[in-house]
């Protein structure tokens, strides 16, 4: 509403200042100035449409239909991923692992990743994120169990298969690791794409409690994990 009422109100108000008429010498011959190519073009047109009304209308109407239509089959979402054919990988190890260890870790993974096809380009950070190299990119802090993988890879279209891959591979050789596959995002978003929060007062019963909840999301995470391996098979 605000911009409608700007578009009908100021808009015209400011524009009647700021392009006032120059009165010059009336003697002097006045162009016409809608003269142009693209004025004369959108005249034809315009006539045209007034003359067939009806036909008008409902070409109108069936592209109305068509656009409605042609919405729903997009994929909805305010801020979808990037078609950057890259994504990251977050890895944990133990709580107390040495640097030296996370990198020894993370040159085993480059190893693994590297012998993929689709992969074009490795490159790993220990005890801290990269340096932030987009603004939607929020590098995690120092820990010295933590490290980071960013992969490219030739075409988006090998981003799931191989992120499907990969966790599998994960999951059946490296079980002393935590880790986390992220795509590249556009818009903001938050360390997780699911977040469970426990309130409580008793923390031997909120301890009981996550590791519950986390041992419900890890066979959820295996099941879709599968899934995505028999779609990609």
């Amino acid at each position: 509403m605000l911009s409608w009422f700007t578009a009908i109100s100021l808009t015209p108000f400011f524009a009647s200042i700021f392009f006032a008429e120059n009165k010059g010498d009336t003697s002097e011959e006045q162009t016409d100035p809608y003269k142009g190519f693209v004025f004369v073009a959108y005249k034809k047109v315009l006539n045209l449409s007034m003359r067939h009304a009806w036909t008008s209308i409902s070409i109108m109407l069936v592209m109305l239909v068509a656009s409605l239509y042609g919405f729903s089959q997009l994929k909805q979402a305010f801020f979808p991923s990037s078609t950057t054919p890259m994504f990251m990988v977050d890895v944990w190890l133990p709580e107390g692992s040495d640097i030296r260890t996370t990198d020894a870790k993370l040159i085993e993974l480059e190893k693994v990743l590297n012998g993929y096809a689709e992969v074009k380009q490795v490159s790993s950070s220990s005890g801290q994120g990269s340096q932030r190299f987009m603004l939607t990119y929020s590098p995690e802090k120092s820990y010295a169990a933590y490290g980071e993988l960013i992969v490219r890879l030739d075409s988006y279209d090998d981003v799931m298969p191989i992120l499907a891959r990969f966790s599998k591979q994960l999951d059946d050789n490296q079980p002393n690791i935590e880790y986390k596959l992220k795509r590249v995002e556009l818009g903001p978003s938050s360390g997780s794409k699911i977040e469970a929060r426990i309130i409580g007062a008793d923390p031997t019963i909120l301890r009981g409690l996550a590791k519950q909840v986390s041992d419900i999301m890890r066979a959820v995470m295996v099941l879709v994990n599968r899934m995505l391996m028999i779609y990609y098979s």
